[in-house]
């Protein structure tokens, strides 16, 4: 008995779980969907702020109810029939937002670039539409 704990301690020890970077992919799938076309730039911002905000949240301390007691939720897993019991974290909040905002509104004002210039949209005539169907 005791040499197969021996040798379970060498698997423990090693032991890494790839759950925290499932769960950031799934954050950005969620705010960059495969099934719609990004720009680069576009998509760089979007992972970009997953990532401000998976670091922000990734921090949260854990719930208690009303008593002050951790509340604890169990997950049962059917592919290899085990039941988990896990911590739930506090409500997530996004109070870094405005600060964030204020930050980049800032930093723009400041590099002297300013806004974007509204550009007119060239006129569509109705011959040139005839061309594009062709």
């Amino acid at each position: 008995m005791q040499m197969n704990f021996l040798e379970d301690v060498k698997k423990y020890i090693t032991f890494r779980t790839t759950s925290d970077l499932e769960n950031f992919q799934n954050h950005i799938l969620m705010c960059a969907a495969k099934c719609f076309a990004y720009s680069p730039k576009v998509y760089t911002a979007r992972t970009q702020l997953t990532a401000i905000d998976d670091n922000y949240h990734n921090v949260l301390d854990l719930a208690h109810n009303n008593e002050g007691q951790k509340i604890y939720k169990r997950y049962y897993n059917i592919k290899s029939k085990n039941l988990s019991v896990y911590a739930l974290k506090d409500v997530k909040a996004c109070n870094y937002i405005p600060e964030l905002q204020k930050t980049i509104v800032s930093r723009r004002l400041e590099s002297g670039v300013g806004p974007p210039q509204r550009r007119s949209l060239r006129r569509m005539v109705p011959e040139a539409l005839h061309f594009m169907f062709i």
